[in-house]
């Protein structure tokens, strides 16, 4: 309809002969996307569990972490990592996320306890994989450190350089310590070396350091780490036949075998030698026909067994003074002759 109100007619005609019919075959159905389905996410394989030593930038020590890995996700539509861990006793994990790419985390101060950690793949709408999860005890301190390597002793004039590598272990370089102790013997004379017939030589060795200055002496120098939990590593040894460019002049000289009548605490002369007393006394047991060992004096009390055994610990003081008359820059070496002894019969020097 026009403004002046008149009406305007557009048609087309239609010839059913220009359009003759055809059959044809019907298209099949469109094909599916090849996205990935958002609700199906595949999960991370291998996850493993470590525990480090760590040094705190506050001071307060060592302190133990877990290292927790994993293998990557072969999905392609991962967008993070979720990581959990708690200790078994509990209910609640806690979580932390990772990226795509990530493969490791880090939980940090663990107190020596059991762990459950966990570990699924998120994609970006948030829909999960299925969950890998492993169980694992935190040691802490308690292992025993590593038996000290590279071990040598170089002699310098009147002393001796004592060298060895560095300690692999976090609680021995800080808060640990190195012992060092000779004795005269040697392996290759047919001795039998032990750190119980050695004697220290009463150095303090950080276990940060891989060097010292030690007496020069001929024998064998033994060397072990301790950890800051006091725990004691194996025992390395190196002989030396090396002897002081200075000659030594005996200027007197103690004396207390075969008598040692010093003060003795909780050990007695027998056969012209100090031994460890008996933790319990035959007086002391009420019921002498109740013995089950005279070595180890094992008794029984009120129906229980208690083995006695000899005392873990001895004390001696010497009776005899060494008085030289002046102030005089001396120096001692020590000569022990030390007995091992066997509790169930005897003794072998």
């Amino acid at each position: 309809i026009g403004n002046d109100l008149s009406v305007g007619v557009s048609a087309v005609e239609h010839q059913d002969s220009h359009y003759t019919w055809d059959s044809v075959t019907a298209p099949t159905a469109a094909p599916d996307t090849n996205r990935p389905d958002p609700t199906t996410v595949t999960a991370p394989t291998a996850l493993s569990v470590a525990e480090e030593l760590y040094s705190t930038r506050e001071g307060a020590g060592l302190k133990t972490k877990a290292v927790v890995s994993w293998t990557l996700s072969t999905g392609g539509n991962v967008d993070a990592y979720e990581v959990g861990y708690k200790l078994s006793s509990d209910s609640d994990f806690i979580y932390v996320y990772v990226g795509v790419d990530t493969t490791s985390t880090e939980f940090l101060d663990l107190s020596p306890e059991t762990y459950n950690f966990r570990v699924s793949a998120l994609n970006e709408i948030g829909s999960r994989s299925s969950i890998l999860t492993a169980n694992y005890t935190i040691e802490g301190l308690p292992a025993a450190p590593s038996t000290p390597t590279g071990f040598r002793v170089n002699p310098m004039s009147t002393v001796s350089m004592a060298q060895w590598d560095i300690s692999p272990d976090l609680d021995v370089r800080q808060g640990g310590k190195y012992l060092l102790n000779h004795t005269t013997d040697q392996a290759s004379a047919g001795a039998t070396i032990t750190w119980g017939n050695s004697q220290s030589l009463g150095m303090q060795i950080a276990g940060s350091q891989t060097a010292t200055i030690a007496p020069l002496m001929p024998g064998t120098y033994l060397l072990r780490a301790q950890d800051s939990s006091g725990q004691l590593s194996g025992v390395v040894t190196v002989e030396s036949d090396a002897e002081s460019i200075f000659s030594f002049n005996g200027l007197a000289s103690v004396t207390e075998h075969p008598t040692f009548a010093g003060t003795k605490t909780d050990c007695v002369v027998l056969s012209n030698a100090l031994r460890p007393e008996s933790s319990i006394l035959f007086d002391a047991v009420a019921d002498f026909d109740a013995l089950t060992d005279f070595d180890t004096l094992s008794i029984v009390s009120d129906g229980t067994l208690q083995s006695g055994g000899y005392d873990t610990s001895a004390k001696y003081e010497f009776t005899n003074a060494m008085d030289l008359g002046t102030v005089t820059n001396v120096k001692m070496r020590p000569k022990v002759l030390n007995d091992v002894i066997d509790i169930t019969g005897g003794s072998t020097a």
